[in-house]
């Protein structure tokens, strides 16, 4: 090849790795899409999180919320898709981390839900019973002191008996009944003038506890008590 040739060829070869090189610089300048503005915040008993985030248009809740813990640097952890821990408070069985978009309960997953412009998101720490069911009832075994307080949802036709069972499973305490009714708990149990009574809106009740069928908003105690001073004091 002469050497007017092999000038050719090298500019033509210039010229072809300048237009490679301007095309990958355009790709790498090219925009991903529309940028969008949302609000996330991350709420236990106050606000650990309230920040403004931007995300490209398509991005999840997800996206959003790890871009907003990042730059906080709250820590959080997922769990098969689920957000279980932020700032080390993780989920429980009955407590955890439930996703809110405009102050609704999320009905898919964060990393499910597209973000729109001014979504506001949130993540709550929530008892789950008190959230996700309408009905529910106040439990409490008291004796000198209170064995445990709990929320139980119910369904139809739920007796006094039914959701008592249901909070000492929960709360691993342990009980035992006799004629449809509790006649201890843990390892205090009644005798033949002391022992447990059911009270049902903070009146002893006249009825056993598997015949009380609970309505919404009850709040349903055994306490043990002295018989005498309950049913025939003044």
């Amino acid at each position: 090849m002469d050497m007017k040739n092999k000038k050719s060829a090298l500019t033509r070869i210039t010229a072809m790795l300048l237009a490679v090189m301007l095309i990958a610089a355009l790709g790498a300048c090219s925009p991903k899409g529309p940028v969008i503005a949302v609000n996330v915040k991350i709420i236990d008993t106050t606000e650990v999180i309230s920040k403004t985030v931007e995300v490209n248009e398509g991005a999840s809740a997800g996206d959003a919320v790890k871009k907003a813990c990042q730059a906080d640097k709250t820590p959080y952890t997922v769990k098969d898709g689920m957000y279980d821990n932020f700032n080390d408070k993780a989920s429980t069985m009955e407590y955890g981390w439930i996703l809110y978009i405009n102050g609704e309960v999320a009905q898919v997953g964060a990393d499910q839900y597209k973000v729109k412009a001014g979504d506001e998101l949130a993540f709550r720490y929530v008892n789950y019973a008190e959230t996700y069911f309408s009905e529910t009832v106040s439990v409490k075994i008291i004796d000198e002191e209170t064995l445990f307080s709990d929320t139980v949802a119910i369904k139809e036709g739920d007796s006094a008996g039914d959701v008592i069972s249901e909070a000492c499973r929960k709360n691993m305490v342990v009980f035992s009944m006799k004629d449809g009714t509790h006649d201890r708990f843990d390892d205090h149990a009644s005798t033949a003038e002391e022992g447990w009574v059911l009270y049902i809106n903070g009146e002893a009740s006249q009825v056993a506890a598997n015949e009380y069928k609970v309505k919404a908003g009850d709040v349903i105690e055994f306490r043990y008590v002295n018989y005498e001073e309950v049913y025939f004091g003044e």
